[in-house]
């Protein structure tokens, strides 16, 4: 994070600060550098927890821990024919039940079918049947339709977004 470009603030739902490692619900940001058209205190979709600890390198500047993923991630599915939102913290929920996983995706491949990528922690083993039943499993105790067909892939690498 470029502390002398911008001010990255993680609140929770009522726009209170939250503390350094704690997990926020929203990130605002304030662009110091754009005079023209300023941003102050940008509401972005992002899900963050900020470091609360000091680098290693012995900078005292502020930095993010970890990004838990985007507050406005959600499927549609079709539940007994009407359409329902289901929120992408669902999965996140589920896949930390899979301690081996270092990243996971979720990618909605067809109205009804979600895809799960999961890549593992160096050194960890996961079989596949086994991550896809305590998905199913977690998925379905935190509300997700049993119509709904997820897969898992194990990858050994997640590629960034485009």
């Amino acid at each position: 994070m470029n502390a002398d470009w911008a001010i990255l603030e993680v609140v929770d739902d009522a726009y209170r600060p939250v503390a350094a490692g704690s997990p926020g619900k929203k990130v605002l940001v304030t662009n110091l550098a754009n005079g023209i058209q300023p941003f102050i205190r940008y509401e972005v979709g992002d899900q963050v927890v900020m470091s609360d600890r000091p680098c290693g390198c012995g900078s005292r500047l502020p930095r993010i821990d970890r990004i838990e993923g985007r507050a406005t991630e959600e499927f549609v599915v079709l539940d007994g024919g009407a359409c329902r939102c289901v929120l992408g913290s669902v999965f996140k929920n589920a896949c930390d039940y899979l301690h081996s996983v270092r990243e996971w995706q979720a990618v909605q491949t067809e109205r009804n079918r979600i895809e799960v990528k999961l890549e593992l922690l160096p050194g960890r083993h996961l079989p596949r049947l086994q991550a896809e039943q305590v998905l199913r499993e977690k998925l379905a105790l935190f509300g997700l339709p049993p119509a709904v067909d997820v897969t898992v892939e194990l990858v050994p690498m997640l590629a960034p977004d485009p």
